[in-house]
């Protein structure tokens, strides 16, 4: 049974974006939507929610109202509170009210769907409908779960195994490890469960979680290509920047020459610009790849299929440990965290992110093992610092 869901929020259109981002669960979660207090409290009493997510400042009465008011009708169901004033104070006046988790805005929306589930997939068991298995799938390798996510395709059953986050063992229709979480991702779609991990499973895979993941990605890439839905050698559509928001001058020495309005040849000089920066950490040990991202892990520019990674698949990934890192840094009253280091078995990951309120972007570098861990952070930072410019 579907459960029912409670936006809260005076922003019409972030709130009317957050609905149509959660459509696609529309077997998981109901999705109602209120533009203020007042009307949230209509709705209620005349109806039974599981969760409600509230904002917290807003006209007339705030967030903390509502809560209020929750409290006092013993209102049982989940209670969250998104923010981008998440103060001590506003903190400690939430805590006080109960059990009610809090992070602040803004957010990516695919994390949110994640976290969404997160809050059931607590339960002994929880049963997902149509869902992605790629998002239950990161949800119990970021809450280092040992859990046994069940899917049924087709009158198929298959299994894949968690400990601590990180997959053990996979099993679908005869088939194990690899190939069989390949092939259940292809199908996407039936049902998907998650259940606590009762017996000891024999560990037959080693490799870590986001090294997998970018490896089954390569190779549902290369197996797409040789069946024919896509074609050899055919480019994904590039992200388009927005240049007339974000003027390129001319520089000395540029052999492309940019006129005002001429937006293809802006680009052009803006994707130059950003590649000669991204350049620079090729001078670190044990370089494998490079790239740069939106705030929500759409690749603008970069080495897509560089020693074999395809980062443009792998970079939602990469984007939604950060910003895991970051609500959990918050959380944990560490304050704001810009940049993280995912250790795998291929080498290290570091993603830093830029964020001054108006421009926002992720910059991923990837090294070998053997890499300089040191020099690939220094360069990292100074990297980042040029490409202020061009965004």
């Amino acid at each position: 049974m579907a459960k029912r869901l409670l936006l809260v929020d005076d922003e019409k259109l972030f709130l009317q974006s957050l609905k149509e981002g959660l459509d696609p669960l529309a077997d998981i979660f109901k999705t109602d939507i209120c533009y203020s207090v007042n009307e949230a409290i209509k709705n209620v009493l005349s109806r039974e929610y599981d969760i409600i997510v509230t904002d917290l400042r807003m006209p007339q009465k705030s967030g903390i109202d509502l809560l209020i008011f929750l409290k006092e009708i013993k209102f049982s169901g989940k209670l969250m509170v998104m923010s981008a004033y998440n103060t001590v104070d506003n903190i400690k006046r939430i805590r006080s009210l109960g059990n009610i988790d809090i992070f602040s805005k803004p957010f990516n929306v695919e994390w949110f769907k994640r976290k969404l589930i997160d809050l059931f997939s607590k339960e002994e068991e929880v049963l997902f409908e149509s869902i992605d298995l790629m998002a239950v799938m990161q949800v119990v390798n970021l809450e280092r779960k040992t859990s046994a996510v069940q899917i049924d395709i087709n009158g198929e059953t298959g299994f894949i195994y968690f400990q601590e986050g990180e997959i053990i063992s996979a099993e679908f229709a005869g088939i194990r490890d690899e190939e069989a979480i390949m092939k259940v991702m292809s199908l996407n779609k039936g049902s998907i469960s998650i259940k606590k991990l009762q017996n000891k499973v024999k560990k037959t895979m080693g490799t870590p979680f986001v090294a997998l993941i970018m490896d089954l990605f390569r190779k549902m890439d290369e197996h797409r290509k040789k069946q024919g839905d896509i074609p050899a050698g055919e480019k994904k559509e590039k992200i388009k920047i927005d240049v007339a928001k974000a003027p390129i001058e001319n520089k000395p020495g540029d052999k492309t020459t940019v006129k005002p309005g001429d937006h293809a040849a802006n680009e052009m000089g803006h994707n130059t610009a950003v590649r000669k920066k991204l350049a620079i950490l090729k001078e670190v040990s044990g370089y494998l790849a490079a790239g740069v991202f939106t705030s929500q892990g759409e690749m603008l520019e970069g080495e897509g299929k560089a020693a074999g990674l395809d980062m443009a698949a792998a970079g939602t990934l990469i984007h939604d440990t950060l910003l895991y890192t970051q609500n959990m840094s918050r959380e944990a009253g560490f304050g704001e965290a810009d940049m993280i280091q995912v250790d795998t078995g291929l080498g290290f990951i570091f993603c830093k992110c830029f964020d001054d309120g108006k421009r926002h972007f992720h910059t991923v570098l990837i090294i070998k093992r053997k890499g300089n861990v040191a020099m690939a952070k220094m360069k990292l930072i100074k990297t980042v610092e040029e490409l202020v410019s061009e965004f």
